[in-house]
């Protein structure tokens, strides 16, 4: 396909279908090694824990605290927070009394539908 001047694949408006569709889906996340699944559990609460790395390729809309707890002393989460059209690709480190946060540079991915949060209230 047609690449832009960064590089980067240029993608139309137009490839996607009229009117876009939404739909809420209750996201899990499915872990199968040599056929085997080894976890099964809601995207948003991860199952097990002392994860080394957890890594998100969807945006969330804030700090998500149940990945933060399923990391292991000098774990690593890679997310990506947006509030509105942009976003913020951030790493957290969880310490043995704590978890630090460090901004790294703008981002906008889609929001990962089973963490995006229900308005309270809309016009």
């Amino acid at each position: 396909g047609e690449l832009a001047s960064n590089g980067k694949p240029v993608e139309s408006v137009w490839d996607y279908p009229r009117p876009p569709r939404l739909e809420r889906v209750d996201w899990r996340i499915r872990v199968v090694v040599a056929g085997v699944t080894v976890v099964e559990a809601p995207l948003a609460t991860p199952h097990g824990g002392d994860y080394d790395v957890i890594l998100s390729e969807g945006a969330v809309p804030g700090r998500p605290e149940a990945w933060l707890a399923a990391l292991k002393p000098g774990g690593r989460l890679a997310v990506v927070e947006r509030q509105g059209p942009g976003g913020r690709a951030v790493l957290y480190v969880r310490g043995r009394e704590g978890v630090s946060r460090r901004e790294l540079f703008d981002a906008a991915p889609p929001m990962l539908a089973a963490l995006r949060p229900v308005p309270a209230f809309e016009f």
